[in-house]
């Protein structure tokens, strides 16, 4: 299946520049935060090898240009115990690099997870 979506963030930054902007300076401290978001497109599929189990797979991300790119993916199984209910596990990578001027910003998080739903 082919994957049309926003990702959307919720950013909180503190950051320090190491350039001399005023005279006798030569670090300034700076925070942000903001809400953002970017359209993915993506592929995603689906495995269903017994009844109540599911096996899939995701990747989606844009291409920003000279701006930047977001990346993820993502690998796990449900199992569904009962009919609305299910339960996860996988593996996650998320990755944002984005450049404006001489700004640049490199986030990258990966690692397990499990999780659970219900569906309606």
């Amino acid at each position: 299946q082919t994957i049309v979506d926003a990702a959307v963030f919720n950013l909180d930054s503190n950051y320090k520049m190491s350039k001399p902007y005023l005279p006798g300076t030569t670090t300034r401290t700076e925070s942000a935060s903001g809400i953002g978001g970017l359209p993915v497109l993506g592929l995603n599929m689906t495995i269903v090898p017994v009844g109540p189990v599911e096996v899939y797979g995701e990747v989606s991300g844009m291409y920003a240009g000279k701006y930047g790119h977001l990346f993820d993916s993502e690998v796990g199984a449900r199992v569904s115990p009962f009919r609305n209910l299910f339960l996860e596990g996988g593996y996650r990578y998320f990755g944002i690099k984005a450049e404006y001027d001489k700004d640049e910003a490199n986030i990258n998080v990966s690692g397990p997870f499990v999780g659970a739903g219900v569906r309606f």
